[in-house]
């Protein structure tokens, strides 16, 4: 599409839509059938799973886990459950998804206790490939809930500006 950007040394899968505006730097790993938005800028090294939707104007510096839709500042925010039905996967399959997303991101446990939580109780090929996608090696690291949902174990620094309570 219209200025768009395909760094040197990436690799796309098959079915990848990449539209305008959207920006990817070198060594970037995009799996089948994701979707890069309009003016979302993917930085290099990142992987994109299988089946990720990235939001238009999203910044994505980390690693985004199949099936799951990022938008912001890295931030995994839902299951991208209107492309799954898409492609006709089974409900199964989808709910297995949406379980593995709130156990990641919803939980409360830190994301490498919750990818060893998950590591026996996926059901399907979909809850699978999310786990290994987690467990395998990442220069950049995985991609954070939404801002507003984060826990403690996801929680930033407390702003140092902020006045003191009356």
């Amino acid at each position: 599409m219209g200025y768009s950007h395909v760094g040197h040394n990436c690799v796309f899968g098959d079915g990848v839509k990449l539209y305008n505006m959207a920006a990817c730097s070198g060594h970037v790993e995009v799996g089948d059938h994701a979707i890069l938005s309009g003016y979302s800028l993917i930085h290099q090294f990142a992987r994109i799973g299988r089946y990720v939707m990235v939001g238009g104007g999203a910044r994505i510096t980390m690693d985004a886990p199949p099936f799951f839709t990022c938008m912001g500042e890295s931030e995994c925010v839902r299951v991208n459950v209107v492309g799954m039905r898409r492609a006709n996967f089974s409900s199964e399959q989808i709910a297995d998804a949406k379980h593995t997303y709130r156990v990641l991101y919803r939980s409360g446990m830190t994301f490498r206790n919750a990818v060893a939580s998950l590591d026996g109780t996926v059901s399907t090929d979909v809850g699978r490939q999310i786990i290994e996608f987690a467990q395998s090696p990442s220069k950049q690291g995985i991609c954070g809930p939404p801002k507003r949902n984060r826990s403690a174990a996801w929680a930033e620094p407390a702003d140092e500006q902020a006045e003191p309570d009356q």
